[in-house]
C-alpha cells in the first residue's frame, strides 16, 4: 500500500511526515489527522475521525527519552523531542490511500 501527504502550512516536513504516515496502520480511515503528543523523537499520538493513534516513524532511530521521572534518557533524546516536536506539534496532516 502506497500513501500520498498533503501538509498545511509545509516547512521541510513533508519527507519527515512522509514517513510518519508510512506507518499509521493500513486498516485506518484515509483523511486529515492532527499529531496531538510527540513521546521522543520518532513516536507521536496523533488524533482524528474519532480515533487516536500512536505512530513510531519507520526507518529513524532517534534517542529514546527516560519512561521514568527524573532519568534523562539516552544522549540528545531531549534535543530530538524537541526538534521533532517543533516539526509536527499541533500541525495537521492528511493521507490518502493509493492503488499500486
Amino acid at each position: 500500500m502506497n500513501i500520498w501527504l498533503c501538509v498545511k502550512n509545509p516547512r521541510n516536513i513533508i519527507s519527515f511526515l512522509i514517513a510518519f504516515l508510512l506507518f499509521i496502520p493500513a486498516s485506518s480511515i484515509a483523511g486529515q489527522f492532527k499529531v496531538v503528543r510527540v513521546y521522543d523523537g520518532d513516536t507521536v499520538r496523533a488524533i482524528g475521525h474519532g480515533i487516536e493513534i500512536k505512530v513510531r516513524l519507520f526507518g529513524i532511530d532517534a534517542p529514546e527519552t527516560s519512561k521514568k521521572k527524573g532519568l534523562s534518557g539516552q544522549p540528545y533524546s531531549v534535543q530530538a523531542k524537541k526538534f521533532f516536536a517543533g516539526m509536527v506539534l499541533n500541525k495537521t496532516v492528511c493521507h490518502k490511500k493509493l492503488s499500486v
